[in-house]
């Protein structure tokens, strides 16, 4: 099966290494490469949202993060390491939602609806393992703001009054995260499969090739 360009593209970009790595290997791989772009593209819109609604401190956390996501994809070219990659981006995720919960004393329901990207993303770009790992270290962060809350956490900025707004473009956001993310790994994994499917037809047909001599 021939590649597409954006699978050419994207192989550019990957080690040699990778590139030569086993089909799920690959898949992870390319994952993050469109995960990067993906987080890069809708959280710099989640930095202008937030700036919109004047939350400042939490634009520059969230604007760091996104510019520091955008070089995952050198990471991954320069150390050839996929669980490297997959977790520093995975981290880099959780230290914006993480500390945007932190930032706002808990009080605003973005943070909260996104930190459920985590462990999905963790699971897609890492595996298993990577997955339950995130799953647990984002369901006691919000355990622990839960119990800091009720011991009186405050913001650490000051929150405007129309903030019960942003939970619409929040769900938004999350919904299409989602969906997107899934929608790649969907594509990629069908890919794979149909160059492993060709590439065995082909064997088969050589052996066949052979017999008849």
């Amino acid at each position: 099966m021939r590649q597409s360009f954006r699978q050419r593209i994207a192989d550019a970009v990957l080690p040699p290494s990778l590139r030569a790595a086993p089909d799920d290997v690959r898949l992870r791989a390319r994952m993050i490469l469109v995960g990067s772009l993906l987080a890069v593209v809708i959280g710099s819109v989640g930095v202008k949202e937030q700036l919109r609604v004047g939350l400042y401190m939490n634009a520059q956390l969230f604007g760091a993060v996104v510019a520091l996501t955008g070089l995952v994809p050198v990471v991954l070219r320069i150390t050839g390491s996929l669980p490297l990659a997959a977790n520093l981006m995975v981290t880099l995720l959780y230290v914006g939602f993480g500390g945007l919960s932190v930032i706002t004393g808990a009080r605003t329901p973005a943070p909260f609806v996104f930190m459920g990207v985590i462990p999905v993303a963790a699971m897609l770009l890492g595996g298993r393992r990577s997955g339950l790992f995130w799953g647990v270290v984002t369901s006691l962060h919000v355990i622990g703001l839960q119990l800091w809350s009720a011991r009186g956490l405050q913001p650490l900025v000051h929150l405007p009054p129309n903030l019960e707004a942003t939970k619409f473009p929040a769900t938004q956001f999350l919904i299409w995260t989602l969906l997107l993310l899934t929608l790649a790994y969907e594509v990629l994994k069908d890919r794979a499969l149909a160059a492993l499917s060709e590439a065995r037809d082909q064997a088969e047909a050589a052996n066949r090739a052979k017999s008849r001599f």
